[in-house]
Formats: structure tokens, C-alpha cells, sequence
């Protein structure tokens, strides 16, 4: 995963069309800006309301897989985030190492009944006019007509739900959207996740693509090769 986002989707060559200069008046600020999450959480307490259920933190929890029951460190959900917290880290080193001068502003926050979430954005990079790299990890409740419009291959995921009964999940998941400034090289996204309900189905599921502003088919055959390897 590291290896391919940060070639940026696109061939060695196209990369290098462009020596991108850095805007007027840039700062480079610390890779982990928690000073103003106080600040960040009245903001955002004031535009959302009663319906805004994050707490930020200034510190990271060890896990955010904290739901009731959740004690389990060889759990698939304790895993997976360890996993994903850990491609964070990775993606985020390799991303500066490559920009040269941006670095990641990070926020983290908690939610009352378990889960929370961890977001980093690069502004205005040398290479990257922005770049986001989040993991959450989410409980919650839904229809089970949702969890059938999951359903793939032949598996019924729903199996043992009455109609309009609500379905208790988990859910975790790292994704990312990063924008080069070089208008050659293609905007760069992706998502992957695990899903579990709480009757012991789970799936795995994401992908990722280019978005480009001038196609090249290079460029198309570098990006599958490279994931393919």
C-alpha cells in the first residue's frame, strides 16, 4: 500500500514534468498539532449541536476499539485497527518524506459508546497541494436491508434478522484522498475496511483509484501494475 500511494498513481516520469514551488507566506507546522483540539471541539460542538457525539483528545488512546466487550486483543476488530493505525503511521513518513517540506496536521477524537477516529491533512506541500490520511472506527445500528444490500456472491448476510429489527455493527476503516499540485499527475484515492455485525458475519471490503486531469495511458498501466505487484 505504501509503495503504490506514494508513487502517486502515476509513472517516475510524469512526476518529474514539473518543478512545483511552494506558495508565499507557507509554514511549516508540527506533524502532530493537538494544542488547539479544545479550540477544534467548540467549533465544531457549535455548528453541529446535540447531534455532534465526538470528544477530542489531545492524547492518543492505545485502542479506539472500545466498545462494550471489546477486551479481546486477538480480536479480528483489535487487529485490524492495529493494522490500519499502523499503515497510517507508514503512509503518513513515506508521504512527507516524499513532499519534502509538508507535514501532517493530526486530530483525534473519541465517541461516548465506543470507536472514535484519528485524521491527518498535509496543506500545501511542495508535491502535494493536500493530502488526507483518516482511520475511525465506528459502532452503530442499522436495518437489515442495509446489511442484505451488502450482500455478495451468494451469502445472505441478514439471515436471522426480523423485518425492520436493527442490526448492532462495527466497523473500521483507513481511507485517503491526496491531490499532487502538478496537474499531470492523477488525484490518488482509496478506502479499505472491515465490517462485523454483532450475530459473527463480517467482510472486508474498499478499493482504490486514479482521478486524473490529463489521461495517459502509462500512467493507467502503472497504477494497475503497481498494485499488482
Amino acid at each position: 500500500m505504501v509503495g503504490f500511494v506514494v508513487s502517486f498513481g502515476c509513472s517516475p516520469a510524469r512526476r518529474m514534468e514539473s518543478n512545483v514551488q511552494l506558495k508565499p507566506g507557507f509554514r511549516s507546522r508540527s506533524a502532530v498539532n493537538m494544542v488547539a483540539a479544545d479550540q477544534a471541539k467548540s467549533d465544531a460542538d457549535s455548528k453541529r449541536g446535540s447531534l455532534w457525539d465526538h470528544q477530542y483528545v489531545t492524547e492518543l488512546p492505545e485502542s479506539l476499539v472500545t466498545g462494550s466487550g471489546d477486551k479481546d486483543p486477538s480480536s479480528m476488530r483489535a487487529r485490524f485497527e492495529r493494522m490500519i493505525r499502523k499503515a497510517q503511521d507508514d503512509l503518513c513518513k513515506a508521504i512527507e518524506e516524499v513532499d519534502g517540506e509538508g507535514t501532517f496536521i493530526e486530530d483525534a477524537w473519541v465517541r461516548e459508546n465506543g470507536g472514535g477516529g484519528i485524521s491527518r491533512v498535509l496543506q500545501k506541500g511542495k508535491v502535494f497541494e493536500k493530502a488526507g490520511i483518516n482511520i475511525s472506527v465506528v459502532y452503530g445500528e442499522m436495518p437489515p436491508e442495509a446489511v442484505k444490500a451488502a450482500s455478495d456472491r451468494g451469502v445472505t448476510r441478514d439471515a436471522g434478522y426480523k423485518d425492520g429489527e436493527v442490526v448492532p455493527f462495527f466497523a473500521c476503516g483507513i481511507s485517503s484522498v491526496m491531490h499532487p499540485r502538478n496537474p499531470m499527475a492523477p488525484t490518488v484515492h482509496f478506502n479499505y475496511r472491515y465490517f462485523e455485525t454483532d450475530s459473527g458475519l463480517y467482510w472486508f471490503g474498499g478499493g482504490t483509484d486514479l482521478t486524473p486531469s490529463y489521461l495517459y495511458e502509462e500512467d493507467a498501466k502503472h497504477f494497475h501494475q503497481t498494485l499488482k505487484v
